[in-house]
């Protein structure tokens, strides 16, 4: 290792890319602390960061070849630690697929439907449904509740 103490880092990735394993083995010595800080912020837990660290590496690895050596190396890896980390956050996430799957719900509910239930729940917080003045707007939105199973419109506070 002794031998690339004074190589830059675009020698050593142009030596790595040639095989040198050794090579690429300086460039992780000398990155691992800026990749294992992106991942930590990122996943917010040690051991999770250190695998993503290690994950890291290996995908910069297989991806040197497509690497331009015109460019600087540590913005390259840092965005690589960055997709690495957000990608395995993506996938573990149970929140971001129940979002993308309620947004799809309601866009295929269509605006009439929301209009009716806001409608509804806006004479019931005036007190016109007591008096029997719904405007024609309860009955869909009671239907629109009984299809959710819900057994009755929430209460709007005033």
């Amino acid at each position: 290792m002794d031998r690339y103490a004074g190589q830059d880092d675009e020698q050593l990735v142009v030596l790595a890319r040639a095989g040198d394993n050794a090579a690429f083995g300086v460039l992780v010595q000398r990155f691992q602390g800026r990749v294992y800080n992106i991942a930590l912020r990122l996943s917010g837990e040690r051991q999770e960061a250190l695998d993503l660290t290690q994950e890291a590496f290996i995908r910069a690895h297989a991806a040197l070849a497509r690497f331009d050596t015109t460019r600087p190396f540590a913005p390259w890896l840092a965005r690589v630690a960055t997709n690495v980390a957000l990608n395995r956050l993506r996938r573990r996430s149970p929140t971001h697929g129940a979002l993308r799957r309620r947004r799809r719900r309601r866009k295929s509910r269509g605006a009439p439907a929301a209009r009716s239930e806001y409608r509804a729940r806006a004479a019931l917080s005036t007190g016109r449904a007591e008096r029997g003045d719904s405007g024609g707007t309860l009955e869909p939105a009671a239907a629109l509740s009984s299809r959710s199973g819900a057994t009755s419109l929430p209460r709007t506070v005033v």
